[in-house]
């Protein structure tokens, strides 16, 4: 039993002298793991909730009356497009007709609407000027 703790010594003394001293160098680390990341373009910018004070969710403009400069409802919003620049170009409206009936889809440019008091005003329109407008279609997709 003698010569067997000589040995279980004499081992453990190597694997003691022959380990590195991890207490002298930093403990390695594994590389943060890669991801793919599809970046186009700068990062988005934070928005705060001043930021977004001025504006309206689009969920509250999609459905939204819209009202001349006199406040008279000349139509009212059903879509919104939305470019691949992530910018709202245009805005289709649901003009004339009643209770849904007979009316139809116009296009105007988004930048000449407004949000004023929570309402979505089309300044200089009025119901008659988009009835005028030709009919908008959704392309085939």
């Amino acid at each position: 039993m003698h010569r067997f703790a000589a040995r279980f010594a004499v081992a453990g003394l190597i694997a003691a002298v022959s380990a590195p001293a991890w207490s002298q160098a930093p403990i390695p680390t594994a590389p943060a793991p890669r991801t793919a990341t599809a970046v186009v373009g700068p990062p988005a910018p934070v928005v705060t909730a001043m930021d977004a004070a001025d504006g309206m969710r689009a969920s509250k403009i999609v459905g939204a009356a819209v009202y001349d400069d006199q406040d008279a409802k000349i139509g009212s919003v059903d879509d919104l497009i939305v470019r691949l620049d992530q910018k709202v170009s245009v805005a289709i409206l649901s003009v004339g007709g009643f209770l849904g009936v007979g009316t139809k889809l116009v296009s105007v440019p988004y930048a000449d609407m407004r949000v004023s008091g929570g309402k979505v005003v089309l300044p200089a329109a009025t119901k008659d000027s988009l009835t005028a407008l030709p009919e908008f279609s959704y392309a085939a997709q």
